[in-house]
């Protein structure tokens, strides 16, 4: 187990982070009822991740556009 204060900073920095991807998948057009699948989580280690879930397709395209390079099809 890790110390309550390191988990509640890992817990605030994935929380936070998964808000502002929530945030900018709404700005290129993903609908909230697929960013509200964008979820944080921390392991009994004190490891932040942020998981994104499954998008459906037309909103893993709008993600993909967002990307700052072009995709080779």
């Amino acid at each position: 187990m890790i110390p309550m204060d390191q988990y509640e900073g890992a817990r605030a920095e994935a929380e936070h982070t998964a808000e502002l991807l929530r945030a900018a998948l709404q700005r290129v057009g993903v609908p909230e009822r697929d960013t509200a699948r964008v979820r944080f989580l921390v392991t009994t280690s004190g490891r932040a991740y942020v998981a994104l879930g499954t998008l459906p397709v037309g909103s893993a395209v709008k993600l993909l556009d967002a990307l700052p390079y072009e995709v080779q099809q």
